[in-house]
């Protein structure tokens, strides 16, 4: 493993992740219902609720690792070769090299929903420079203040610029992917980039694909489908290219033998995802930079 802190607990055991997202979800149902009326109506779907039941466990093993990435993203991920190899802002991925320091990240931020969240939460990255939280939606995005600062709540827009990032990592979709289309929510999508970049012209950005779900998942909740997982990921990483930005294919990298989530590193909705899950992510990261 290749991160600086690899041997270093990450989560301290007296501070429960689980007991932390329960408190985040109760608060930010509370606050949707204030403004909307009513779950359904403010966005919040099966995925968010999940988050309230989930086991998110403390499990640091799994056969995801840093020496099982490659370079070779599937076909499935609507990922060219070409683009692989390349790295220029233009919708490729970056090349991978040695990986940098995890100080790299001291000028980034991570906007999210609840996967995003958990990522400040196990540690892999400072919760300062996370700009996520549970129930973020791309049908919301621009005008609902869901991010808590000291001067109260803002929108995501104003909680970057009050942070004024150097990087912008992006990973937004798995909620809405049960009921909206990919079409749709690439539409919505393109509107939230085209703001982001016009606040932040200098920043370096990475869009994120968002990872698949278990069989399981699917099996119980058809809602939630792989086929169209890979359709909104496709729709990401023409948006990169349209956009100049650079392209991180977490989907392929979490995906098991068969394009599902991989059990191993799954939390028991199938759909959230284990500690183990975020080290292999970061690693990712840290291992394509744009140079």
């Amino acid at each position: 493993m290749s991160m600086q802190n690899a041997s270093k607990p990450r989560v301290p055991a007296s501070v429960p992740v689980i007991v932390i997202l329960l408190i985040l979800t109760v608060a930010a149902l509370a606050a949707f219902l204030l403004m909307r009326g009513s779950p359904a109506s403010a966005g919040v779907t099966s995925s968010e609720a999940a988050d309230s039941s989930s086991d998110l466990s403390f499990s640091e093993t799994s056969s995801l690792t840093a020496s099982s990435l490659t370079d070779s993203l599937p076909a499935e991920s609507g990922v060219s070769s070409e683009a692989a190899s390349g790295g220029s802002g233009d919708g490729s991925q970056p090349a991978r090299t040695d990986a940098v320091d995890e100080s790299y990240f001291n000028d980034a931020v991570f906007i999210g929903d609840s996967l995003t969240v958990a990522m400040g939460l196990y540690g892999y990255v400072d919760n300062d420079r996370v700009v996520a939280d549970i129930g973020v939606n791309l049908d919301q995005i621009m005008e609902n203040p869901y991010i808590s600062t000291d001067a109260g709540d803002v929108t995501v827009l104003e909680a970057v610029r009050q942070k004024a990032p150097a990087k912008i990592y992006v990973t937004l979709g798995s909620n809405g992917i049960a009921w909206i289309s990919a079409d749709n929510m690439a539409e919505m999508y393109d509107a939230f980039l085209t703001a982001l970049m016009e606040q932040n012209p200098d920043a370096t950005v990475y869009l994120c694909s968002i990872p698949p779900v278990t069989s399981g998942k699917e099996a119980s909740d058809s809602r939630y489908n792989n086929d169209q997982i890979v359709a909104f990921n496709q729709h990401v990483q023409e948006l990169a290219q349209k956009h100049g930005t650079y392209f991180l294919d977490i989907y392929s990298i979490m995906a098991d033998d068969s394009g599902n989530l991989g059990a191993d590193v799954a939390e028991v909705d199938g759909l959230h995802l284990k500690a183990s899950a975020y080290e292999t992510i970061v690693d990712y990261f840290l291992t394509h930079t744009a140079q």
